[in-house]
């Protein structure tokens, strides 16, 4: 799978201080849209909800993680762990799909 997907969306790193808050709460991803999240620095807990927000699975991520991705429509949330967190999040899409994407 990870070879059929491409970048079409890069956030800035992000700070334990400037985490945007929607990230901190409960939300998922669009229809076709994977997030992979990349610890440059710190520690960052995900969370795994179900769709009424109970918590189905929680991860610490660091820079050594292998981090998966999120999967379209998965419902989580994050929580900087420590005060010296980087961060950062892009979003793919199915090569085939990438020419919409950018034009939405």
């Amino acid at each position: 799978m990870k070879n059929e997907l491409i970048c079409y969306k890069q956030m800035p790193v992000w700070t334990k201080d400037n985490l945007p808050q929607m990230f901190q709460e409960k939300h998922n991803t669009k229809v076709g849209t994977w997030g992979k999240l990349t610890v440059l620095k710190g520690n960052l807990k995900f969370y795994e909800l179900t769709e009424n927000g109970d918590v189905a699975a929680e991860h610490i991520f660091t820079p050594e993680s292998d981090i998966p991705f999120v999967e379209p429509q998965a419902w989580h949330r994050v929580e900087a762990l420590s005060d010296d967190l980087e961060c950062t999040l892009g979003f793919y899409c199915k090569k085939k799909i990438i020419s919409v994407k950018n034009t939405t």
